[in-house]
């Protein structure tokens, strides 16, 4: 296999699915990491695989052995579902065991079902009795205990158990620590979707339609006790329980090595008002432990390493490809040092956790920490936008533009429905579905993604001046170099520059940007933006595109654009101009022309590039259709379906 001719593309990408119930979650996570990915060096010629060395099989007490204490609706679930994605800890979850046990009728199972059939509390031996089995059997691995204990009682018997059968002890028992308050405003507003246990929030993670699941489109029920009384009774009853386990664990050490210097509290207490506050500090709990490090999942570092700057993402990464072993199936490996001075992986992760699932959004496969790297591996997509724009001679017809321009209105959307603005929309930004896929486009790279609004109040950030201007300056918008503090409107802004740039071949102020230095060329571009009007840019475009360019002029800091309405104005235009809806873009009907059935790799794009230059045959542009006069006409949106509508 040549790995070179494999489709790269020069930036990463990161998708996880938050919504999915525990059970299922912990099902994917079992079957992800039984996989182990061989990768190498994009770029270097004489390709090896590197056998991965083999399970570590050292001392239990450099393992994770952790507890997580927590009120019902701090986030548990969330939490332990990211540790295992992420550091390949196992859970062992005291309700399926006992489930299990019960329906296999085991002997303890039997011993449980009479307890439960009188209504009564299991006993601290047979609750114990149910961890035991699968305790012994990670004996090598990391793993949490979820369940268990819940009084001082059982902590005593589980610490005694450890020590005298396995020398082993708990190292690790974290307290999340989520004010009443928000719990109660959290679980009031949370519905479930019966079937797979996703859960929303009406608050901080709404449904794309009210009262429906996004996957199936079933309706969402609530919890009977999901009640502020209910709740709060609850709550009262947790702490009463709770605090004698922190009394119990808060004066006890863990000593790394038998050194007396490494010793550190077991109890460790993480603050916060959601799960995307407290996970940081989570992580960080995780990698500073003084033990040796977490060896998680099944990777290893290639021999080579090619470096490739990587612009407006950080410091140098390393981007590999690699396979993986159990599906054969290419995968993309990027890694950061952690020693980096401004780590971008972890905050893309972040993003990721809150857009996953939503169409368009490339699938993650892992992320953590390998060798002094944060390794972050993801499904190997197609070029970029602005690899095919080149592929296809640098100009688009309009039909392609208006079906991109569907698809990234609708990929605006979904991100600023999860509480983010992109702040760096560009071509290169946008990757290429492969296979069957190859017209379907994917928004990437959230290294400068930011939160415009509160996650759980949903409150604006409040308007800011002279700040840095942010993104690239070809398409960031007048108000982002005139550092104002960027919104929606400045994603939507980035987009119309774009389309444009796809019709044009190219933008007005491209000429001012060799200026150098940075501050210099930011400043020509910005004097070159003001001096073209929305009528001059567009000049001999349909007029739908000048609309958008003042759309998004027009638009106050912090209001929402009406994607609905912007979609009808592109679809009014592919209708009256009797395209047909077959979601065939130019690069599609090229490749077919020629004779092929996969999108060229990267590098066969420039090699093809090149020839077209030394032959000195300038592409022929594509039809300019005059402006039209704007909307007097009603829309069917029904008459074609809108790509991306959840």
């Amino acid at each position: 296999m040549n790995i070179n001719r494999l489709p790269i593309t020069h930036r990463s990408w990161i998708h996880f699915n938050p919504r999915l119930s525990f059970s299922e979650s912990r099902n994917i996570h079992r079957h992800l990491f039984k996989r182990q990915f061989y990768y190498e060096s994009v770029d270097y010629n004489q390709s090896r695989f590197v056998q991965p060395p083999l399970p570590s099989n050292s001392d239990p007490a450099s393992k994770i052995r952790m507890i997580l204490l927590g009120a019902p609706g701090s986030g548990k679930g969330t939490h332990c579902t990211k540790l295992m994605e992420t550091y390949d800890i196992q859970m062992i979850g005291t309700g399926d065991l006992l489930r299990w046990n019960v329906d296999n009728q085991t002997e303890v199972g039997k011993v449980a079902e009479e307890y439960i059939c009188k209504g009564a509390l299991l006993p601290d031996d047979i609750m114990l009795e149910l961890v035991k089995p699968e305790i012994k059997k990670l004996k090598h691995r990391n793993w949490i205990l979820d369940g268990l204990p819940r009084t001082r009682s059982q902590a005593m018997k589980l610490d005694e158990f450890l020590a005298e059968e396995l020398a082993d002890q708990l190292n690790l028992v974290v307290s999340l620590e989520v004010p009443d308050e928000i719990i109660i405003k959290r679980i009031t507003g949370r519905w479930i979707h019966g079937p797979t246990g996703r859960v929303y929030n009406t608050t901080y993670n709404p449904p794309l339609i009210e009262g429906k699941d996004d996957y199936t489109g079933d309706a969402l029920t609530k919890r009977k006790d999901d009640t502020v009384e209910v709740f709060a009774q609850r709550l009262k009853s947790f702490h009463l329980q709770n605090q004698p386990l922190l009394d119990y664990y808060d004066p006890q050490f863990v000593v790394s090595g038998h050194h007396e210097l490494r010793k550190r509290k077991k109890l460790v207490h993480l603050f916060g008002d959601s799960s995307d506050q407290i996970w940081p500090e989570m992580q960080k709990v995780i990698q500073q432990r003084p033990e040796s490090p977490v060896k998680s999942g099944g990777f290893i570092q290639a021999q080579k390493r090619t470096k490739i700057r990587l612009p407006l993402v950080g410091p140098e990464c390393d981007i590999h490809l690699g396979e993986d072993m159990e599906t054969g199936n290419q995968v993309a490996i990027k890694l950061e040092s952690t020693a980096a001075r401004h780590p971008t992986l972890a905050h893309e992760a972040q993003v990721y956790m809150c857009v996953s699932g939503m169409v368009g959004f490339p699938t993650f496969k892992y992320f953590g920490i390998q060798h002094g790297y944060n390794a972050l591996v993801v499904d190997l997509l197609g070029p970029s936008l602005e690899d095919v724009f080149n592929y296809c001679n640098r100009r688009f017809t309009l039909k392609t533009v208006l079906l991109i321009a569907e698809q990234l209105l609708c990929r605006l959307e979904q991100i600023h429905l999860r509480g983010f603005v992109h702040r760096d929309l560009k071509p290169e930004n946008f990757l290429v579905g492969v296979g069957e896929l190859a017209n379907q486009l994917y928004m990437i790279d959230f290294g400068l993604a930011k939160r415009y609004r509160d996650v759980l109040t949903h409150t604006h950030v409040g308007y800011a001046e002279n700040l840095n201007m942010t993104g690239t300056a070809r398409y960031a918008s007048i108000r982002n170099h005139q550092g104002i503090r960027q919104s929606r409107r400045d994603d939507l802004a980035s987009l119309a520059y774009m389309l444009i740039y796809f019709l044009r071949g190219g933008l007005p102020w491209e000429r001012a940007e060799p200026a150098k230095p940075k501050a210099l060329k930011h400043h020509s571009i910005l004097q070159a933006k003001l001096s073209i009007s929305s009528e001059e840019l567009c000049r001999g475009l349909p007029a739908e595109f000048k609309y958008l360019v003042d759309y998004a002029g027009a638009l106050e800091f912090d209001e929402k654009p009406d994607y609905e309405l912007l979609r009808a104005v592109f679809r009014a235009r592919f209708l009256d101009e009797q395209f047909r809806y077959d979601r065939r873009f130019d690069w599609i009907t090229r490749l077919r022309h020629e004779g092929q059935y996969s999108i060229p790799s990267v590098e066969e794009i420039k090699k093809k590039i090149r020839q077209a230059r030394k032959s000195s045959a300038k592409p022929a542009l594509p039809p300019i259709q005059p402006p039209q006069p704007m909307y007097n006409k009603i829309v069917n949106l029904n008459d074609a379906p809108i790509e991306g509508r959840m």
